[in-house]
Parts: C-alpha cells; sequence; structure tokens
C-alpha cells in the first residue's frame, strides 16, 4: 500500500489516506469468515468518515476509493453509506480482485456495485479454479470472483490463472491485479484492450469468447470512464506486462 501510495503522489497532487484496518483483515485462514463480516461495519465506518471530509473540505471535492480483496468490497459499503440524496460521494472506487468466497454464493448483499460511486472500475486476476477437486470443495481455492461488478470490469487474461505467478497459485493470482495496477501508474497508455467477453462469465463458468469494439478500455490508474462492460486483456508473465 505504502509503495503504491508513493508512485500515485509521484504523478500527481494529492491527498492519500490508508485505512489500516488489519486487525479485522489479516486474519488466520480458517477466520476467513470473520474477515468477511468486519467488512461491513468497516465499510459503514469509512462512510462516516468521508462524510465528515466533505463537510469540512466541500462536496465537490473527488474521493477515489481503491481497495484489494475485502477492501474492494469495503469500499463499495462505504460509498453506498456515504451517498447524499442519492448522489454517490465516491467519484470512482478501484475494485483489485474483489473477493468472491464468502460473498458471491453467500452475502453478496455487501459486494461492491457500479453504482456505488459515479465510475467503478474492477479488475479480475484470482476469480476461478479449473482444477478443483470434487473432494476439497471446502476449501478456498480462489480469492476473487468472475462476477462482473463495476462499471468497467477487466478480466486478465480471462480473470484467472496467471502466468508466472509463482508456487502459490491463488496469492500470486491475487496480488497481480496491484502489481499490474502499479506498473499502470507510470505507463500509461500501456495496458489497453478493445476485446469484450461475450457472452460475459457466470459465477462458476469463466468467458471463453471475445469480440472486438471501437471504445477501447484501459487498466489501471488512468482507466477512462467512457469504457464500460466486461473487457478482455491479455498480458505476458512479468514486466513489461503488455
Amino acid at each position: 500500500m505504502h509503495e503504491m501510495k508513493d508512485k500515485m503522489l509521484e504523478e500527481s497532487e494529492q491527498t492519500i489516506a490508508i485505512v489500516g484496518w488489519g486487525k479485522g483483515s489479516e486474519l488466520a485462514a480458517f477466520k476467513y469468515p470473520q474477515a468477511a463480516v468486519n467488512v461491513e461495519p468497516i465499510g459503514v465506518w469509512l462512510a462516516g468518515y468521508v462524510l465528515e471530509i466533505k463537510k469540512k473540505i466541500g462536496m465537490k471535492i473527488k474521493i477515489w476509493g481503491i481497495g484489494l480483496g475485502l477492501g474492494a468490497h469495503l469500499m463499495g459499503i462505504a460509498g453506498r453509506n456515504s451517498a447524499v440524496k442519492n448522489c454517490a460521494s465516491f467519484a470512482r472506487i478501484t475494485g483489485l480482485d474483489p473477493s468472491g468466497p464468502g460473498f458471491d454464493k453467500i452475502n453478496d448483499k455487501n459486494m461492491l456495485r457500479k453504482t456505488d460511486s459515479q465510475f467503478t472500475d474492477v479488475i479480475h486476476t484470482d476469480s476461478y479454479h479449473k482444477f478443483r477437486s470434487p473432494d476439497l470443495l471446502s476449501l478456498i481455492n480462489h480469492y476473487g470472483t468472475l462476477r462482473p461488478l463495476g462499471s468497467l470490469d477487466i478480466y486478465v487474461n480471462y480473470g484467472y490463472d496467471q502466468p508466472n505467478a509463482g508456487d502459490f497459485t491463488c496469492a500470486g493470482n491475487h496480488l497481480r491485479a496491484v502489481e499490474l495496477f502499479m506498473w499502470s501508474i507510470e505507463n500509461e497508455g500501456e495496458l489497453k484492450t478493445q476485446w469484450i467477453l461475450d457472452p460475459p462469465p457466470d459465477v462458476d463458468k469463466p468467458a471463453t469468447k471475445q469480440k472486438r469494439v471501437v471504445i477501447p478500455a484501459e487498466l489501471g490508474y488512468y482507466c477512462d470512464n467512457r469504457a464500460i462492460g466486461n473487457y478482455f486483456l491479455e498480458t505476458n508473465e512479468t514486466i513489461p506486462w503488455k
């Protein structure tokens, strides 16, 4: 987070606040359900904080929330709970591989939504595991979700099985969203695509077909809000990603 903050501050003048909720999110794997439950109260708290900032600085201040995994849903809850007269308080929310387990089949009311901000972009990198064992159905074998959640959803390499993800595949896939976003800060225009997924993916079934469209989408920092829909982006296995 701090490295990302430094890169963003180098790019332009802005104020960045880091939400330190590690005691609620960085729990042992067997306590993941508790971490998922913690998303809602922290999101509601953050919504109140955002409203206080707007009252003190001005309602026109542009707020951009960025969250990884559980943090993506936290930003969504903050966005919808800070809306004033159905007008979103967040100008933009970016979901970095939003969490799927504990949400997309159990409690989807707490998932990030495209209406949580004026523009919501989502990067999917660890949304599915094609080699799931029927004997291990109770285990989490992917961290993200295939479900479209934003105004713009970008499925990197179909949203799963990232090249050169490392020995701990889930973690490597999941963190690829962060790596790509950070790289995009210093590489404007490099992570563009004109391919959308048609039809879109389902919760348990990734998309396999694409079609080309006129309006390109760009992953990351310089994302253009004119691109709407479910896009496909193919990347290399290491830097340069595209």
